[in-house]
Parts: C-alpha cells; sequence; structure tokens
C-alpha cells in the first residue's frame, strides 16, 4: 500500500485521435485516512486458511511448484532451451515502476544496471535507465530482495541476487514459519554479466531440492572480493548467516543458525580488505536469541561480538552500511516496536542510530567506539516521518567519504557530518507532489555513481530514481528511471465495454495512483489520473463518464465529452456511521449505467443517479440511499462485503459475496427495499473470502464464484441462478476439497467468441484458462507463460464484442491479449506452430541472437521494421525443418532505437521487440 498523504489529479494532454486532453487540476492536500493495519488484515483475510486461521507455511514455494507441473498453453513451455510464443503482450504502465528493492551498478560499465523489483523480479539496462528489459524468467521467483557484482578481476561478469520480502505491504504477517505473502526462494546467479540468471540449486526447495528454511527469507548478500581463489558468497537470511565457500554448492550456518531462538532479520557487510560485520535482530515475537548484536569477523568463519548499549535490547529490522573509504566505520541503524504483541505494528515504532569505529585488535573495549547519532525519523504520524515498521529502512555511506550519509525511510535524509549533529536534511519523499524533480515515498536501497562524485541512485515504492547532485540538500532534484520498467502492483483495471477496438486502460495502482492510456502499445507513456493507492476503476460505456477510488471507499468522477476529460469531485461520504473498508469496492449498473453500488464494510449504499452530477461543480451532492438489509445480515456475523458482480440484463440483479463465505443475490437492486437472497451452498468454505463474482454477460443464470483462501475449493459454478453449486478448480487443487499445494485463486472472466467461450481465472501463480467446464475434471491451462507466468493475476476484465481481455498483476503491470479470440479450441489440443524467444543479448550493441522453434516442417519469413512499420530488411525466408532454429542479426547498419522483429508462417505472425544501443 502507499502511504500517500496528497490527492493530486494531474493535468496532462495526451496527443491521440480525437484529442481528448485534461481540462482542469484538482490538487489538495488533505491527507488521507491511511490505515496500514487496515491492508494487513484485509489480505490476511483472503488467504488465510479458514480452518487454521493461519496462512499455511511455505505456501509460496509449494504453490510455485505445484504450478510447474500444470499444462501450459504452449508446447514449448517445458523447453528450458525455447521461449513459446506469447499470446499476452506487455501494456505497461511504461512510465510508473513498482516497488524496488535492491539496485546494483556495474563496476566496469555504469550503463549497466540492474533493478531487483519486489513482485516482478530482475530489470536490466545498459543505457543507465533509459530502457529496460526483464532478465528473470517469468515463472521463477519474482521476490527480489538484494543484487549483488562479484568484483573481483575478471570475475566482474558474475552476479547474485536474493528473494524474498520478509516486510511487505502485500502481507506483513511475521511467524517463526515465515508466513508472509512475501516469501523467497533461493539465490540466483549471472554468468553472462545480468542477461540470464540461474538457479543455485542449493538454495531453492522444490521436489528435487530442498534447501534450508534460512533460504525462504533472505535480506541480503554479501561477496567476498579478496580471496582470489574461492568463490565466498554471505547470505543474511532468516535465522541468521549463511557462508558458502564454493560458490553455493553448499552452505554452512556461521551466525545465528544454532540459536534456539530463531532471528527473524539478519544483515551482512563486507570491505574490500575482507574484514565482515553482521547484525542478529530478534524473533518475530521480540525475543533475545543467544547471537543478537553486532558482530566482527576477519574470516567469515570466527565471529566476535563488538555491540554495546547504544543498541536496543530488542531489534525487529537492522541495517548496517560500511564505509569503503575507511573500512574501520560501520553505521546501524535499527528499528523496534512498542509492542511485540501486534507483531504488525507499524506507526508505533522506535529507532536507534549509531556508528562504531574499530581501532585495534578484536574491535571490543577499547579496540571500538560507539557513537550515538542523530535520528531523522519520529513517531509522529502526522509529517509522516517514518519506516512503516521497518518497510521502508535504507542507509548508505558515500564510498568516497565516510561522513556523506544518507538514511532512507518514508523520506530520503542527508548528512556531510556523517549525523553527528541534526543539520540533517531532507531531499525526498513527503509531500510528494508527482511532479518533476520530486522523489517518490518510501526508500528501499541506495546505490553509489562510481563516476561522478555526487550522483546517487534511490530504488523506492515508484521504481529507480537519481539525482546529479546530492550536495543540494533540500534543494536536490530527481530524475525518474522508470522507462520501461513495468513492474507496477496493479489492484483493478477497467475497459470501455461501450467501444469495440478502443485501447483506453484505466488501472489503479498498489502505491502508485491510478494511471491511463489510450494506446495498447507498451512504449506509450501512461498518464496520472488521481493519487492514493489506486483501486477500483470504472468506465461507462463510450468513455462518456469514468470513476477512479482510493483506500478508504473514496470515489472520484470524471467527465469526458469528446474533447476534454474533466475532473468533476468526489462522492461525498454516505453516512456518518458507516465504516469505510480499506479496499474501496463499488460497481455501477452495467446496463442502465446510471446507479453506483459502494461496499462500506458490513453496510451497502447505493449512488442513485450519476445522471445528475453537475458538470459545471466539483460539489457532487450526496444522494445515497442504504439498502438497510445488508447491514442486519452481515453485522452480527462480523462479516463485510468483499466483493460484486451484476447480471447484464435488465433484471438488475446484483450479487456481493462477503468475508463469512456466503454469496447473496439482491433482485432489483435500483428498488427502495429491494428482496435479498442467500443463494451460497453447503460446499461452499465455511468463512471463506469471497474474491470475485461473474456473471455470464450472456446468461444471467451462469454465475462462477471465487474463494481466495489457501485449503479451500476455490472456484464454483451454477447454470440455475444458484439454485444448485459445482466446483469446478479441477486440476488448480493438489487434493480433493482444496487441500495441499493449490494456488490462491483471485478472480474469473467468461469471454464469448464466435467460435465459443473461454473461462479464465486469475491466480497467485499466474493466469489459467479453460474453454470446456467439467466440474471437478475440469483442466485449466496457464496462459501466457512466458509473458505473465507466475505473476499474481488480482483482476480481469474482457470486452464481448471484440475479445479484448486485460489482466492486473501484482508486479509486472498490465497486459493485453494481443491477437482476440480469433479462434478457440480445447486448450490441451492446441498446438502452436512456431514459438520465438527474446533476442539475446537485449539491448544489443553489436551482434544479437534470434532462436525459434517449429513443431512442423514450414516457410518462416522473419523481416525488420522501424518503429513506423517501415520493412527494413529480410532476415529469412526458407524452409525449416521442425525444431530449433537461430539466426544472427547485426547493428552495423542500424541506429539507437527500438524495431521490430516480425516471424509470418502462412496467416500466423509474431512480433518481437528488439533494442539497438552503441
Amino acid at each position: 500500500m502507499k502511504y500517500s498523504l496528497y490527492f493530486l489529479v494531474a493535468i496532462v494532454l495526451v496527443h491521440f485521435i480525437g484529442a481528448t486532453s485534461f481540462a482542469q487540476i484538482k490538487k489538495t492536500t488533505t491527507p488521507y485516512p491511511d490505515d496500514p493495519q487496515a491492508r494487513i488484515e484485509y489480505d490476511f483475510t483472503r488467504l488465510r486458511d479458514p480452518q487454521t486461521d493461519e496462512i499455511p507455511s511455505l505456501i509460496g514455494q509449494k504453490e510455485f511448484e505445484f504450478a510447474s507441473k500444470l499444462p501450459k498453453k504452449n508446447p514449448f513451455a517445458n523447453n528450458s532451451n525455447v521461449s513459446p510464443l506469447p499470446n499476452w503482450v506487455a501494456m505497461g504502465p511504461w512510465n510508473q515502476s513498482g516497488r524496488v528493492q535492491a539496485l546494483g551498478i556495474d563496476i566496469q560499465n555504469e550503463g549497466n544496471m540492474l533493478a531487483g523489483t519486489a513482485s516482478g523480479g530482475v530489470w536490466r539496462t545498459i543505457d543507465t535507465g533509459n530502457s529496460w528489459v526483464k532478465v528473470t524468467l517469468p515463472n521463477d521467483e519474482q521476490t527480489i530482495s538484494a543484487i549483488v557484482q562479484d568484483t573481483r578481476p575478471n570475475n566482474e561478469h558474475l552476479w547474485y541476487y536474493s528473494t524474498g520480502e520478509l516486510l511487505s505491504t502485500t502481507g506483513r504477517r511475521e511467524t517463526s514459519n515465515i508466513r508472509t505473502h512475501s516469501w523467497g526462494n533461493g539465490i540466483y546467479r549471472s554468468y553472462d554479466n545480468g542477461a540470464t540468471w540461474n538457479p543455485i540449486l542449493s538454495t531453492i526447495t522444490d521436489s528435487k531440492h530442498t534447501a534450508p528454511e534460512n533460504f525462504t527469507g533472505i535480506w541480503n548478500l554479501a561477496l567476498d572480493s579478496k580471496n582470489q581463489d574461492a568463490d565466498i558468497i554471505y547470505a543474511a537470511c532468516y535465522g541468521g548467516i549463511m557462508r558458502s565457500s564454493d560458490g553455493g554448492a553448499s552452505w554452512t550456518d556461521v551466525l545465528g543458525g544454532k540459536d534456539s531462538i530463531k532471528c527473524f532479520n539478519s544483515e551482512i557487510v563486507i570491505g574490500r580488505k575482507g574484514t565482515l560485520y553482521a547484525a542478529i535482530g530478534s524473533s518475530p515475537e521480540g525475543k533475545v536469541g543467544e547471537s543478537q548484536g553486532i558482530w566482527r569477523s576477519t574470516d567469515g568463519i570466527s565471529w566476535i561480538r563488538i555491540s554495546n548499549s547504544t543498541l536496543p535490547r530488542q531489534i525487529r529490522r537492522i541495517r548496517l552500511a560500511l564505509s569503503e573509504s575507511d573500512e574501520s566505520i560501520v553505521y546501524c541503524i535499527t528499528e523496534t516496536p512498542d509492542d511485540w504483541k501486534v507483531a504488525d505494528t507499524l506507526f508505533i515504532t522506535n529507532h536507534s542510530f549509531s556508528r562504531y569505529h574499530y581501532l585495534s585488535g578484536d574491535g571490543t573495549g577499547s579496540g571500538g567506539t560507539w557513537q550515538k547519532l542523530q535520528i531523522p525519523f519520529d513517531k509522529n504520524q502526522q509529517p509522516y516521518n517514518n519506516t512503516l515498521g521497518g518497510y521502508c529502512l535504507t542507509l548508505g555511506v558515500d564510498p568516497r567519504n565516510s561522513d556523506v550519509v544518507f538514511v532512507g525511510g518514508n523520506n530520503l535524509y542527508y548528512s556531510d557530518n556523517g549525523f553527528t549533529l541534526a543539520d540533517y536534511e531532507q531531499i525526498g519523499g513527503y509531500p510528494y507532489d508527482m511532479l518533476e524533480g520530486s522523489l517518490h515515498p518510501d526508500m528501499h536501497c541506495i546505490a553509489f555513481s562510481l563516476t561522478s562524485n555526487h550522483t546517487l541512485f534511490v530504488g523506492n515504492d515508484g521504481g529507480v530514481a537519481s539525482t546529479d547532485d546530492y550536495s543540494l540538500g533540500k534543494n536536490t532534484s530527481w530524475k525518474s528511471y522508470n522507462n520501461g520498467l513495468a513492474s507496477t502492483q496493479v489492484y483493478h483495471s477497467s475497459l470501455d465495454h461501450g467501444t469495440p477496438g478502443d485501447n483506453f486502460v484505466l488501472s489503479g495502482l498498489q502505491d502508485n495512483s491510478t494511471y491511463a492510456t489510450f494506446d495498447s502499445t507498451i512504449e506509450t507513456p501512461w498518464f496520472v489520473v488521481a493519487g492514493g493507492d489506486g483501486m477500483t476503476t470504472s468506465i461507462l460505456d463510450g468513455l462518456s463518464q469514468f470513476f477512479t477510488s482510493w483506500q478508504g471507499d473514496n470515489i472520484d468522477c470524471f467527465y469526458n465529452d469528446g474533447v476534454d476529460i474533466t475532473y468533476k469531485g468526489s462522492l461525498l461520504w454516505p453516512a456518518v456511521n458507516a465504516v469505510s473498508a480499506f479496499f474501496t469496492n463499488f460497481i455501477i449498473d452495467p446496463v442502465g449505467q446510471n446507479q453506483l453500488y459502494l461496499a462500506a464494510t458490513d453496510q451497502l449504499f447505493r449512488f442513485n443517479d450519476l445522471s445528475q452530477i453537475p458538470f459545471n461543480s466539483h460539489n457532487i451532492p450526496a444522494d445515497w440511499t442504504e439498502i438497510g438489509a445488508v447491514y442486519s445480515l452481515l453485522h452480527p456475523a462480523k462479516a463485510f462485503i468483499t466483493t460484486f458482480g451484476f447480471a447484464h440484463d435488465s433484471s438488475a440483479q446484483l450479487f456481493f459475496g462477503a468475508s463469512n463465505g456466503h454469496v447473496y443475490q439482491i433482485e432489483h437492486a435500483s428498488q427502495s427495499n429491494p428482496p435479498l437472497t442467500d443463494i451460497s451452498s453447503p460446499m461452499f468454505p465455511q468463512n471463506g473470502f469471497v474474491a470475485s463474482i461473474e456473471v455470464d454477460p450472456l446468461n444471467a443464470n451462469e454465475i462462477i464464484i471465487v474463494f481466495s483462501n489457501y485449503h479451500v475449493e476455490s472456484v464454483f459454478r451454477t447454470t440455475n441462478g444458484g439454485t444448485s453449486w459445482d466446483a469446478i478448480s479441477g486440476n488448480l487443487e493438489e487434493l480433493r476439497g482444496g487441500g495441499g499445494s493449490g494456488p490462491s485463486v483471485r478472480c474469473a472472466k467468461i469471454l464469448h467468441t464466435p467460435s465459443g467461450t473461454i473461462y479464465y481465472v486469475g491466480t497467485s501463480v499466474g493466469l489459467f484458462s479453460t474453454t470446456i467446464i467439467d466440474g471437478s475434471k475440469t483442466s485449466w491451462v496457464q496462459e501466457g507463460p512466458t509473458t505473465i507466468g507466475n505473476l499474481i493475476v488480482e483482476a480481469l476484465d474482457a470486452r464481448q464484442s471484440d475479445g479484448r481481455v486485460i489482466v492486473s498483476t501484482q508486479g509486472g503491470g498490465v497486459f493485453r491479449n494481443s491477437t482476440g479470440p480469433s479462434s478457440v479450441s480445447n486448450h490441451h489440443n492446441l498446438q502452436e506452430k512456431i514459438a520465438v524467444e527474446q533476442n539475446y543479448p537485449n539491448p544489443f550493441d553489436n551482434v544479437s541472437t534470434i532462436c525459434f522453434s517449429i513443431s512442423d516442417p514450414c516457410t518462416v519469413r522473419i523481416d525488420l521494421h522501424d518503429v513506423l512499420g517501415t520493412k527494413l530488411s529480410t532476415l529469412a525466408n526458407s524452409f525449416f525443418g521442425a525444431g530449433n532454429h537461430c539466426i544472427e542479426l547485426s547493428s552495423e547498419r542500424l541506429s539507437n532505437g527500438k524495431y521490430f522483429l516480425r516471424f509470418t508462417n502462412g496467416n500466423e505472425a509474431i512480433t518481437k521487440v528488439i533494442t539497438v544501443v552503441k
């Protein structure tokens, strides 16, 4: 969740056919009624096993392995040497990234950088952030925690990244069993400067490899650059510090691993001379283990505790930063909750900040000194100056000057005296106005330029940014580097259902407001529409009006007259006694398109007449009516509304699901006292979370219900309006009834095409579909295995008139179906004739290799086009046998920029985007 404080509707002139533009700015400084704890409870409720009231231990690794065995739409998906044809194309947002947890800058070529995102994998740039390419495979672990380069001579091509985010906005459920929804699974290595990656098998848990529990949560990595004869790796993990002296083939617990009380957080840093400093924190419950504190080592095997009373007794999160210019100096910042009984406490939190100076001997006693420093954070929520319980906490020391120090939380602070004085300056964060030169809040990592004295790169909740002169203090100006780093976490997206072929998409983004685009190509920047945590969106047919929302049941209205898109204001709060939900959940009658229904936890309100919203005034009347029967039903059960569905006929049937596992139908929802019926089935999981209700747009009697909890039967269908139900999860469940390692299912969508019907479901391990519903025998097939892959799919929208489907993912932005449903067949028999890999390397400056595979002998033509579609050359037009083939492309006659490779085989066509950077 973005802890955004300021509502913003920016004016953006968008040049496209029809010349629509924004006509007004709405900008206020009214704080959002932000409630991070509500987000935690919301996520926990929708994921937990209802029987145990816990998220199953290590379910992340288990569901990934389970998903690897499910059928893929493309037959080449299981061939590790060939990437299959992507039938789903990324849309962006091109210019807005999601949370970046790690940054790596190549010591030999600063243009080569790597960014590790919280749920969208690792991205690479070879032009200092002007363009990015995702280098993590779609079905590999996507949660990145650290990236490091081997800096030894002749080893600079070696890189490593670790996985897991144990403090995250997608579920701060901290227990000794790592029951957070941002669990990791091991360490990956690259032998080619970050272009391709493979797992270090000793750190991966699957059916063939069972790694120690430590590697399910890795905080950071360190490499020994002094030892030329051995590949020594250190991993700061849940439970302590792990060491490998053989490049990761085997590992040893060297600190904390033998403690009876396992630490939640650990930290490791190493100097060029080989001296190490490590930190061990408390357990998730605040218990102090035998190894808690700060340690020093010269060999990574024997450790001496050097911490003293400057550190608090209990530590949840700790960060270390070693000075490169003076390796005798180490900075240490910690975070500790006031109340460990509430493990997810966010704002009520304490910090300590200190500096250690090694003098002599083993560093203890008179051999080292500790100095308390000025702490830039406070516990006052008003200025939003904290670390959100250690979630956003980073620390860095300029490699040229041990007194130039940076501390990041919500905001970024700079000191040229090592924070020994209170004259530090804020150089980014709140108040955030989204304008050029500002720095997005919530800092996670810092990296320094090796060639420019005052250049600093920051990874935060908004992506990657840099400044050319941090010494300007409060006048520091920042530049965003989110050009194609499409890693946003999308809650919801909408299409204009009344305009076939229209490309307008409206998306609510976690951390990053609501964005929109009129262009379906990924290279086109999106424009911001409204601030806050963007949530549910809705577009009236023809784009005459659209609605955005942000946390706390806040809904904003926009008009479009064909020339200007104008902000009209917010829908006023429906009732004084109504309690706002974290996730703003609303639906508009798809037929009359004049009434809006809002879920305010256990109350349901109807905005009676959207057409009466005044065009020339921001004062929207509070035209709400409560459907009172809902509160009478849900409040005694301590349940709340979780999702909506609506019939696409004139019956005005509204359906809603609740957190107690029930589904309800309201007939004639536009009436003053509409009747309410419980259409739940005894088959539904008791106290399950109803995550999605999909009503067939052509038949209101066919409804699909989705439950998002783990260890429950996930998908149900009725064809008689709810009189009877069938479980149709099929192969998405490992065990009958929903037990085992099956994924969390989030959403469903029905798409009718001229050739048949496609059923889609979005899950925590990607998008799946089927064309045949066969009860418990229903077989679901993964869509887009090399594009969407195992990204979490939060929401789906589909336009029946032209078959356009858009997919909202956590970590990959928005995807669309690139070809439309021109034909539908049983996916089990679907055979793609040709599959094309992304060219390697990409971007490239000299020669790039393009590989493809065909299932049957045929003629393949490969043409190169520029960005305007002009054909530049034909690379191949030949008969190829079945199997794998590769060709090479030279950039000798090409200038810098984007190009398109078009593969044709009869009536089939595949297009790949390539980038030349010289």
